[in-house]
């Protein structure tokens, strides 16, 4: 059975008339090199009660900023939060993710146990200052996946950060065996 997991106030679905999703309000982080030449990634972490197979995910892309070239690197990978480092990859891809759009990753087949994890976004090829995706995340006002962290990487030099309030906009697909299978705890 497939189950999408909301990163969300509300599921990633077409509008009551059909047509494609709205896009919701909110502020972009960068994935690629920022005008003051450093380079960014981004992280949404989550924490899984029931283990089961990652089958996917949907992330709202809002409008690019210069032109940033290449695709963008995907990676769940275990979270160990009383630590703040990224662990082991368990599964990654990459794509060229469209601008004002909902982009949905691939399914990668990854058995995921139960445990925290982290799906981390950066740019596969360097870019130039000024060129870099911008990924919507909520408004700042309140968490909107309890128990998840927004966590951004100043890749060249810095550490993963937090920022409070915040969560990346968009699904996380999970295939499990039952109903019971899968729940995001906090």
């Amino acid at each position: 059975m497939r189950r999408m997991i909301g990163l969300l106030a509300g599921p990633v679905a077409a509008q009551d008339d059909g047509s494609a999703p709205t896009l919701p309000e909110g502020p972009g982080f960068a994935i690629g090199t920022y005008e003051n030449g450093h380079t960014y990634a981004l992280a949404q972490t989550f924490t899984l009660r029931h283990g089961g197979t990652f089958d996917g995910a949907v992330i709202a892309f809002a409008e690019t900023t210069g032109a940033p070239c290449g695709a963008v690197r995907w990676e769940i990978r275990r979270w160990w939060a009383e630590y703040g480092v990224m662990g082991r990859m368990v599964a990654t891809g990459a794509w060229e993710p469209a601008e004002l759009h909902f982009n949905t990753l691939p399914s990668a087949g990854a058995k995921l146990r139960p445990g925290s994890y982290a799906l981390v976004l950066r740019a596969v090829h360097e870019q130039e200052p000024g060129n870099y995706w911008n990924v919507i995340a909520s408004d700042g006002t309140r968490d909107i996946y309890a128990g998840g962290e927004l966590l951004q990487l100043q890749a060249d030099g810095g550490a993963w950060g937090a920022w409070d309030g915040q969560d990346i906009i968009g699904e996380l697909a999970l295939v499990g065996p039952d109903t019971l299978f899968v729940e995001l705890v906090g």
